[in-house]
């Protein structure tokens, strides 16, 4: 499994009784990539090096239940999957204890984006959701087919089911094959664990964040397929109108895996949170 690419630094930290592993790479602005439902942060491709490339520094951390962190007991909230997230923060702070991040976070990583928001509002400078719902009260849940399927798939061995079609969009499906096979392969290296894959989702399953978006007050980007049929593309709506200082993209011709089928995306969107912090927090 890739790692990071050259100059990542893999870090460990020790938390309620777990031992919590990330990668840290690049000098310069703070940029944390939250990956979603049992995938490392090993699955984020080039996107940390491009980062890198743009005068960002990238943590990319194992959310308890894969990776190096794949040992966390259960069981799984999203309170302390936020509060990891915040401590890999502080982690890589040193002497600038002020030093905030832009979080960035897709499907159940956006969700854990959203309370590190709640939870540390002095870490985080701008917040990045893509592809992701505010939970209860309000989310607009997949099809019960779909979600059976994806349940299905959490109990099984990793690749053993197929859901190319609940991932991408059906051009991707159609034109672009190798994207499919490639993304595949990944996942299928990952190192994981059937018991924090299902930690993970059943911290997804209580996630309910909507009452208290109204209190995010940094800047905030809400990005999603305009075909995702995982989290169904009116969450994105949804998240846009309950957090204040936000900005809406619907991407066409793109699933769930938005960032796969197109990946000038999340590093344009990022680019523009980090102008949009400068302006709003100039010191």
């Amino acid at each position: 499994t890739n790692a990071g690419g050259p100059g990542t630094e893999l870090r460990a930290l020790h938390r309620r009784g777990a031992r919590l592993t990330y990668r840290l790479l690049g000098e310069g602005p703070l940029v944390v990539l939250i990956q979603g439902l049992g995938l490392s942060g090993t699955m984020w491709g080039a996107l940390p090096q491009r980062l890198v490339q743009d005068g960002f520094s990238v943590l990319t951390p194992d959310n308890r239940g894969t990776g190096g962190s794949r040992d966390a007991p259960l069981p799984l909230h999203m309170a302390t999957l936020a509060d990891d997230i915040a401590a890999m923060i502080a982690d890589v702070q040193g002497d600038d204890g002020a030093r905030r991040a832009l979080c960035v976070g897709i499907s159940m990583g956006g969700m854990i984006a959203q309370h590190v928001a709640l939870r540390h509002p002095q870490k985080v400078a701008g917040l990045l959701l893509a592809a992701t719902s505010c939970g209860a009260p309000y989310a607009r849940l997949a099809a019960p087919r779909d979600l059976l399927r994806l349940m299905g798939a959490c109990l099984r061995k990793p690749g053993s089911v197929n859901l190319d079609d609940l991932v991408f969009h059906p051009k991707t499906l159609r034109e672009a094959k190798h994207l499919i096979d490639d993304w595949n392969r990944r996942v299928d290296s990952q190192a994981t664990s059937t018991k924090g894959i299902i930690g993970q989702l059943l911290a997804a399953a209580t996630h309910a964040a909507g009452f208290s978006l109204g209190s995010i007050d940094c800047p905030a980007e809400i990005v999603t397929g305009d075909n995702d049929r995982l989290v169904p593309t009116s969450n994105a709506r949804i998240l846009a109108a309950r957090i204040g200082d936000s900005r809406l993209t619907i991407v066409p011709d793109a699933g769930h895996a938005f960032p796969i089928e197109h990946p000038e995306v999340l590093p344009s969107l990022i680019r523009r949170l980090h102008r949009r912090v400068r302006e709003t927090r100039p010191s």
